[in-house]
Parts: structure tokens; sequence; C-alpha cells
């Protein structure tokens, strides 16, 4: 069973990370207005980010990657979970991850 978090609990997180603001790092990007950024590449993997997708109308967070992938001319771009596996459910925003705990 999948645990469903609260934005509380996801600021809570990335206070406890060391981050000045949650504001700073929890501005979510709807995937309509834009996609983590891909190299222009028939193979390529965005950089970890923080995800919001649906399910069976529950709404989680987790990690994932955005990637493409070139097969028989044919490109297609989907979301992976944090196991490499294919995300099926609906993805509707995508943060990146905060910076580093400071020293």
């Amino acid at each position: 069973m999948k645990q469903v978090l609260t934005d509380e609990t996801i600021n809570a997180m990335l206070m406890a990370l060391g981050q000045d603001t949650p504001e700073e790092t929890t501005t979510w990007i709807s995937v309509k207005d834009r996609l983590p950024e891909l190299p222009d590449s028939d193979y390529a993997t965005s950089d970890t980010v923080i995800i919001a997708y649906t399910d069976e109308d529950r709404q989680y967070v987790s990690f994932g990657n955005y990637k493409r992938r070139t097969v028989r001319d044919v490109r297609k771009e989907r979301w992976k979970d944090r196991f490499g596996r294919i995300l099926r459910a609906e993805v509707t925003h995508w943060m990146p991850l905060p910076k580093p705990p400071k020293k």
C-alpha cells in the first residue's frame, strides 16, 4: 500500500533537509505547462524529480524520471517511477529536488 503525502508533510521533510523556506523548493510545475528538460537525443533521462500523480482517484507524491526512448524510429516519452518501472498513473505535477543540506 502506498502512502499519501500531504503538502505539510513534504514541507516538513524539506525543512528537515535544511531548506530555508519551503516556498523556495515546493513550487509544483504542471506537466501541461512544462516537462523536465531532456537532452536532444534518442535516449535521454531527466534528473530525478519529485512527482505528483493520480491513481485510482487518489493522489500520491514520489520520486521519478522523465525518459525518452526511440524504438524503430518511434520516439516515446514517458514517466518512470523511482524503481525505473513505467508509471502508468497520470502524472499531474513535478518539481526539482531540493538543494542538498547546508553544512
